[in-house]
């Protein structure tokens, strides 16, 4: 395709050409050659002419040069192959015999356009071939019919002449398509580079660097127009569970799809871009009208983009279905800022899968002030690890004779101030920013600390066990089991002391991973329980397969042990199990003596809860356990 643009790139110089050297033809040769012959080839060069012009005109207005490019082609060669016989037969017919200078002017003229036109042909070796020598094998032959001496010594040059022309053609064809081929290889690394500088790789879309750069210049055109524009933030709800139960190929196909319905169902003036994983975004621009209406809108839009995703995807022999979460940003109202926008949009589709997912949701300003207050409450729980603002507090583990055999280690946060922030706030924090797993590894050495601590203490208090609870991400870290271990060492803990409490949900999650890190750990002594049971879904196969010890059976199925029948009846079917598999039950959230009447009947003999005391600092944990321990001295004494 380069070869031809620089072909016909040439035609108009070659169209000078042939006027300037025909007209100087007819001229010089006025009076030497006869007049109708002369005027007889002179107009066969225009009508020539007037073929290449037309191809040039024709090709210059091609819509797609590249799906006629063989079309184009031939009319090139046609062309070529008819200025060969028009100077060829200038050479032959325009001879005059016995005139040594009209032959010359004649030779000169012919010699012109054959070096020429090596030149401006040179893109196509058989048409450079074609030219020269259809254009001198006629005048070298009438030079050598002519006979005389000097018309022979003539000839001979021009033939070398010719000669010397088909290897220079050749040679400068060389050198032109080694050029084009150069600069054919420095435009695709180009292109190559501006591709992966501004288009994601796998979906062809435009990256997050482009839509930033179009969002940019259509925020300034929109307040310049006073026309407006919305960002749709997109991400693909269930995306995480496809990728990881069939496998990355397929994720990254049903991405690829998701890409094109987002061309197929937008128009050409909108954006669709990838930002990264399965989140997209789509810019749509130009909207007029008042806010309902650009609200209706970009509604529509939203909702036809929702439901084009929902839409089955067949992928590698599975139907896929998935469901999309569209945040949504309007400028300039929302923002006049292309990051704010991008956030806004990102907060407003985090709105919408708390709302419960496959919804669209506008952004609005109270959900920036959240954003904010979670971002300061997650500053703020950074300082609180780095500065001792997390504390443990332990609530004791009661046996039915009401000795306390262990305790549950809980999580506090006392801010600076002295107030104390709940879990349940700045856990999920913790779990959505990774402070989880500083958090983690916290709790665990000075749960460790304490125990050593215990350790050192008189009779009894060395026996007691610590719970702390490890949440599944925590648990999933590679190098969870050998953190444990050499936690332990460095404190001197006896294994069997702690106990690592973990939710349904670990279970359930990779498994093999699981239960490789739990074996490796209960090999050492280091004990297991299932913490709020009942709330989530282990199967029998779970508790009976893995290392377990004990079970805790959910507060929300005790605390209304004694008014709600059918919760009764859970806990009383957990106890039975549990005593059938081994395990050790633990009820928790334990407040009244009905409560715990009604479980001593059940057949649980291990208890947690308000009735055995609140949640306290491991110093009036001690001081318990001594005046405990101290109480049993003197019974025994007694």
């Amino acid at each position: 395709m380069h070869q031809l643009e620089l072909f016909y790139d040439a035609v108009k110089l070659t169209l000078t050409a042939h006027v300037v050297n025909g007209t100087m033809l007819l001229l010089f040769l006025q009076g030497a050659v006869a007049q109708d012959l002369l005027l007889g080839w002179y107009a066969g060069l225009l009508m020539l002419l007037l073929y290449r012009g037309y191809t040039l005109y024709g090709y210059r207005h091609e819509t797609d040069r590249v799906l006629h490019a063989r079309r184009w082609y031939w009319h090139a060669m046609i062309g070529v192959a008819l200025a060969s016989l028009v100077w060829g037969a200038a050479g032959y017919l325009l001879f005059t015999p016995g005139d040594l200078y009209h032959q010359a002017l004649l030779a000169f003229v012919i010699a012109g356009m054959t070096a020429g036109g090596i030149t401006v042909l040179a893109s196509f070796s058989e048409a450079a071939l074609l030219f020269i020598s259809i254009v001198l094998i006629p005048f070298v032959f009438r030079l050598f019919q002519a006979g005389t001496e000097d018309s022979m010594q003539m000839g001979a040059l021009v033939a070398l002449f010719l000669l010397l022309l088909m290897i220079s053609a050749r040679r400068i064809h060389q050198t032109v398509v080694e050029g084009l081929n150069l600069h054919y290889q420095r435009q695709q690394a180009e292109e190559t580079i501006i591709r992966q500088a501004f288009y994601d790789e796998l979906t062809e879309l435009p990256n997050r660097r482009m839509l930033q750069d179009r969002l940019y210049q259509d925020v300034a055109r929109a307040i310049r127009h006073g026309v407006n524009g919305a960002v749709l933030f997109l991400d693909l709800d269930n995306f995480k569970h496809i990728n990881d139960s069939l496998g990355h190929s397929v994720g990254d196909e049903l991405l690829i799809k998701v890409a094109s319905r987002l061309r197929h169902h937008l128009r050409e003036e909108d954006t669709a871009a990838r930002l990264g994983g399965d989140e997209f975004v789509v810019l749509l621009t130009d909207l007029e009208g008042d806010e309902a209406r650009i609200s209706s809108r970009v509604m529509q839009v939203a909702d036809q983009v929702r439901m084009a995703l929902a839409n089955p995807f067949e992928i590698a022999g599975h139907e896929l279905h998935v469901s999309t979460s569209i945040g949504v940003a309007i400028y300039p109202a929302d923002a006049k800022n292309v990051d704010d926008l991008l956030k806004h949009a990102d907060t407003a589709m985090y709105r919408a899968k708390e709302r419960g997912r496959n919804l669209v949701q506008f952004f609005l300003p109270s959900m920036q002030v959240a954003v904010n207050e979670l971002l300061a409450l997650e500053h703020d729980l950074r300082k609180a690890i780095s500065s001792s603002g997390l504390l443990l507090y332990y609530q004791p583990q009661v046996h039915r004779d009401g000795r306390v055999f262990g305790a549950e280690a809980l999580l506090r946060w006392q801010r600076e101030d002295g107030s104390m922030v709940s879990p349940a706030e700045f856990i999920p924090v913790a779990e959505e920013t990774g402070l989880i797993y500083l958090i983690g590894g916290w709790v665990l050495e000075e749960a460790c600390r304490n125990l050593a601590e215990l350790s050192s203490m008189e009779a009894g208090c060395d026996l007691v066990s610590i719970a702390i609870n490890v949440s599944p991400k925590q648990f999933r870290q590679r190098d969870f089991a050998g953190h444990v271990v050499a936690t332990l060492k460095r404190f001197g803990v006896d294994p069997g002391r702690l106990e690592l409490e973990v939710t349904e949900s670990v279970l359930v999650t990779d498994y093999q991973d699981t239960a490789e890190k739990m074996r490796q750990l209960r090999e050492l002594g280091v004990r297991f329980s299932i913490d709020d049971f009942g709330t989530g879904y282990s199967s029998m196969a779970y508790l009976k397969n893995l290392p377990l010890d004990a079970i805790k059976i959910d507060q929300s199925f005790v605390r209304d042990l004694t008014t709600d029948p059918s919760d009764a009846s859970i806990v009383e079917t957990i106890i039975v199990m549990s005593r059938h598999l081994g395990l050790k039950v633990i009820a928790e959230g334990v407040e009244t003596e009905q409560t715990l009447e009604v479980l001593k009947a059940y057949g649980c003999d291990n208890y947690q809860g308000y009735l055995f005391g609140r949640p306290m600092p491991f110093e009036a944990f001690k001081q318990r356990l001594t005046e405990e321990s101290n109480t049993s001295v003197d019974r025994g004494g007694g």
